[in-house]
Parts: structure tokens; sequence; C-alpha cells
């Protein structure tokens, strides 16, 4: 096989593989919250509490995870709530250095029964809540009750770039119970980045060697970070692809 021909048939399986997404946590589980009852409304109008900027003072600082009656470890236990509020409010920030590097978030969360989230006033999250996405929620709201036992599960959020800001951001949470009486509520979630790829992968190796071989039946190729996506149709010799491929991780 002639150098060239090889060097083309390598090129074009670099293109057809895609990096490893990389994830970077901008809230972790059991993360530091301002916290209130919903006996009234946190602000007026409705919607600013969920805003950057917003003067919290009537808010506590207490950790996740938010609980009671159904016993969660660590975390704060909610008192006085049943018969009296069925929801509560959650402020915390986080900082993005770099907007350009986030390709997506994801957001993982356990809840008994139901939340709606916002970042920087833009809902991004509604679990268990009626509504279509962005319709107004109240104290008085209620959601659909939780399938026991509650875990933890991850969503895909909307693409960020039209809601997050350069510096310091707010995730807001309103938690709903499934009904003013109900003997139990819990909440925890979690916020990761997915760093978009700057530095494309690189080959690094190729065995056999490039140049002339009398007995061809495989080729060993090295990237120089883990990839995906790969398929035997990528490398080409003389114009056909590779009937199979084995996926090494070193």
């Amino acid at each position: 096989m002639r150098r060239r021909n090889l060097l083309i048939a390598m090129s074009a399986l670099a293109l057809g593989f895609a990096v490893h997404a990389k994830a970077a946590v901008l809230v972790p589980r059991a993360a530091s919250w301002r916290w209130r009852p919903g006996n009234n409304e946190a602000s007026a109008p409705v919607h600013l509490w969920r805003e950057p900027g917003f003067a919290d003072t009537e808010f506590t600082t207490a950790p996740a995870p938010f609980w009671f009656g159904d016993v969660l470890e660590g975390g704060t236990r909610i008192t006085g709530m049943r018969n009296a509020y069925s929801c509560i409010f959650l402020r915390t920030e986080f900082v993005v250095t770099n907007l350009v590097e986030i390709g997506g978030l994801r957001m993982g969360s356990l809840v008994d029964d139901g939340f709606v989230a916002w970042i920087n006033g833009t809902e991004v999250l509604r679990i268990r809540v009626s509504g279509g996405h962005g319709s107004a929620v109240t104290i008085t709201t209620l959601a659909s009750n939780a399938p026991e036992p509650v875990s933890f599960t991850t969503n895909n959020l909307q693409t960020p770039l039209s809601y997050l800001t350069l510096g310091t951001n707010v995730l807001a949470v309103q938690v709903f119970q499934s009904s003013l009486g109900s003997t139990d509520l819990g909440f925890d979630c979690s916020l990761e980045s997915i760093v978009t790829e700057t530095i494309p992968p690189e080959i690094t190796g190729v065995a056999p060697a490039p140049g002339t071989v009398s007995d061809l039946s495989e080729i060993t190729v090295t990237f120089s970070e883990p990839v995906t996506g790969v398929a035997a149709a990528h490398l080409l010799v003389n114009g056909i692809g590779a009937s199979s491929f084995v996926a090494i991780d070193n």
C-alpha cells in the first residue's frame, strides 16, 4: 500500500469520530441554597425572585437535600409544612467563566413531588407540574404524585446561550407538593455544563507503519484522546471500507 493512500484513509477516519463530552459541575448535590417556605409569594411581581440581583433577605441559607417525612441523609429537615403551605422557594448562584466552551447543560434531580426550575428567570425544566413550558405557577400550584421510591434522574436542558450570562448566574427552583396535606417532601439537584470540544483529536500512531505491506489484515489507529462515533466504513483502503473494528481503551 502506498503511503499517500494510507494517509488519506486515516484523515477520513479522524473526521468520522466525535470526542467524549466533558462535564463541569456548576451546582453540586448537597449544595448550599437560599430558601424560604411558600406560605406567601416570594416576590411581587411573582417572577421577580427568580431573577439575578433579587434581594432575597427573607430567604435563609441551608444545605440540600430539603425534606420532611421520608428521611434524606443530611441536608435540611423542614418542619411545620404539612397542612400549612404546599411549596418551597430555592435559589443558588453559580459562575460561568467561558460561555463559548459550554455546549449544553444537564440537570440531575431527586424530587417528591415536583418542581419548576429557572436559570436567570428563564424556565429550563418542569417535573410533574402541569402546564406548558413557561406557564405561570404560584403558591397554590400542585404537582402530580411522585412514584415511590423517588430516584435521581438527569435531564438535558434547552440550549443555554439564550439565558446564561458570563459571570454570576442564578438557579431558582420552586418545589411543589401534590396536596396541602402531603406527608413528605424531598428535593436535591445538580447542574453540569457539557464542555464543547475546542481542540480536535489527533492521530498519534498507525500500525503497521505507512509503506509497502504484503499482507494487510488490520490497521491499528491511536488517537490523542478518547473518541466516540466510530464506524468501520470511516476507514477506507483503496475506496473500500473496513469490514469491522474493535475499540480499545488504553
